[in-house]
């Protein structure tokens, strides 16, 4: 009888651990997220976009100085002097703007990628799908728009980072 008993245990606990393996694996789906949406949303695009503006500003309001300088003086050395300074600011301005905006575009990529590969860990993804209309997903039945909640999770690691 207690053999009986401990066979009978045993199997149902085997179904269990069985059906719990199985409703775990089956719960591993596929999930879409608007990756421009993320990339924009994203307190560090928002963060480093302000932080470039502000560059930008200073960069502007030298010009604007320099300009003004130039204008105002009366010596032909001096405006050769300002107008050279003032050529370097715009070249400089140019440079800054261009580069800035692409090394923070691959940066800001790199820790969205990062962070959602860290989520996807956690919530037991199979796959995440970017989807933002221009060519990576169209449409996607049945899978799950996580966007809100990618977005949640990524902007809490980058406070915590920061």
């Amino acid at each position: 009888m207690k053999l009986r008993l401990t066979i009978l245990f045993t199997a149902v606990l085997a179904v269990i651990v069985l059906m719990v393996n199985y409703t775990k694996s089956s719960h591993e789906e596929i999930f879409t997220v608007d990756n421009t949406r993320v990339f924009n949303e994203f307190r560090m695009t928002i963060d480093t976009k302000r932080n470039g503006e502000k560059m930008l500003k200073d960069y502007d309001s030298n010009i604007g100085m320099l300009t003004m300088q130039y204008n105002a003086a009366k010596e032909e050395r001096i405006k050769q002097q300002i107008f050279e300074q003032l050529s370097q600011q715009k070249d400089d301005y140019q440079r800054f703007s261009m580069t800035y905006t692409n090394e923070a575009t691959v940066k800001i990529w790199q820790r969205i990628n990062e962070y959602i590969k860290e989520y996807a860990k956690i919530k037991n993804a199979r796959m995440i799908l970017g989807s933002s209309g221009n060519g990576a997903v169209f449409y996607s039945e049945g899978q799950q728009d996580i966007t809100q909640d990618v977005l949640n999770f990524i902007n809490q690691k980058y406070e915590g980072s920061n």
